[in-house]
């Protein structure tokens, strides 16, 4: 479907992400909101997102960057979609 976007990095934390984020993570498990925007913003952390038809959020990944790896440090569908 032309209208379903995979993939796409972003650099801005919206509401539906912190929505799915929350219900996705136990508290234990999440980094604060501040610090993750702060490594997406100095290039640290990718940030990409895939969403459907209406522009909603399917799902989202964030990985970690290192000076020789990389680290697959969050994915999460939403659960209305798997």
């Amino acid at each position: 479907d032309p209208t379903v976007k995979l993939c796409i990095l972003s650099s801005s934390l919206e509401q539906d992400w912190r929505d799915l984020y929350s219900t996705a993570f136990p508290s234990s498990e999440r980094a604060p909101e501040s610090k993750l925007q702060n490594h997406i913003n100095t290039g640290k952390l990718l940030y990409h997102k895939s969403t459907g038809k209406s522009g909603e959020l399917l799902a989202f990944s964030m990985v970690s960057l290192a000076a020789d790896f990389s680290l697959l440090a969050y994915i999460a569908v939403d659960p209305k979609h798997r």
